[in-house]
């Protein structure tokens, strides 16, 4: 039988007042009760273990949150180096550009929609020696390559001549837009005409006047790219397509002169 006792002196007495000699006097607590104590103990161990892991996993996580990733940091950081300022001058107002008193600037009354873009200087070509053949000067073919020529160039400063008058009516308002466009047109029919009378000319179906031929032909041709994209370029409003015109018309004339250097 087992007995337990508050204190000392207690189980002193307790054991002087038993029957027997083989009472067993303990000073702590017995099997069970230590396995119950033991039991307790891991179990508040185990949960502050549990609580201090949690807080740690808490603790690392918000560290990670506030850490940037390294592929993150290399796009958020300032640049290791500095940018030179530069400045951008600013491009003038096309609306603020004063406009000659000649200027057409109306549509039929329909308001401004348009500057007349004045007509470059024309670019002479410099070619080579050796680029063109000329017409022998004995030959036969010589005669009728100097008379179409001749008749060549003075149809070409005829309509040259009109097309300046109907500009020099356009930039004194005399014409509207429209009409000048119209006018162009009709200045593009006239060189069909000579396109046409170039090819049946039956003269130069000569050898030796082929390439003058070609060369007349393309002075032709781009004549009448240039009134028709003007011409296009005034109804639509459209600046650039006129700009772009004056170009063929500089290859016209570079085509021209490669036709005189034929007969030189």
């Amino acid at each position: 039988m087992l007995f337990w006792a508050r204190d000392r002196d207690t189980a002193a007495r307790i054991a002087s007042l038993l029957p027997t000699t083989h009472a067993v006097e303990l000073e702590h607590a017995t099997e069970r009760r230590d396995k119950k104590f033991h039991s307790g103990a891991r179990s508040w161990f185990v949960a502050g273990a549990v609580a201090v892991a949690v807080v740690i996993a808490a603790a690392l996580a918000w560290e990670r949150i506030r850490t940037p990733s390294p592929d993150t940091a290399s796009v958020t950081a300032p640049p290791i180096y500095d940018v030179p300022a530069v400045d951008v001058p600013a491009l003038p107002d096309g609306s603020a550009i004063p406009l000659n008193a000649d200027t057409p600037l109306e549509r039929d009354g329909a308001g401004p929609f348009i500057i007349e873009v004045p007509m470059p200087p024309l670019r002479m070509p410099i070619l080579p020696a050796d680029d063109i053949v000329p017409i022998p000067r004995g030959s036969a073919a010589y005669p009728i390559a100097r008379d179409q020529l001749k008749r060549f160039e003075t149809e070409t400063a005829s309509l040259w001549a009109d097309y300046r008058v109907e500009r020099d009516l356009l930039a004194r308002g005399s014409l509207t837009p429209d009409k000048f466009a119209e006018h162009l047109e009709l200045l593009e029919f006239r060189w069909w005409n000579t396109t046409f009378r170039i090819l049946d000319e039956r003269r130069l179906d000569q050898r030796e006047l082929l390439d003058l031929r070609a060369d007349l032909l393309g002075v032709a041709r781009h004549w009448r790219s240039f009134l028709n994209g003007y011409a296009e370029g005034l109804r639509n409003g459209d600046s650039v397509r006129i700009a772009a015109s004056f170009d063929e018309l500089a290859r016209a004339e570079e085509l021209q002169s490669r036709a005189r250097r034929r007969l030189r």
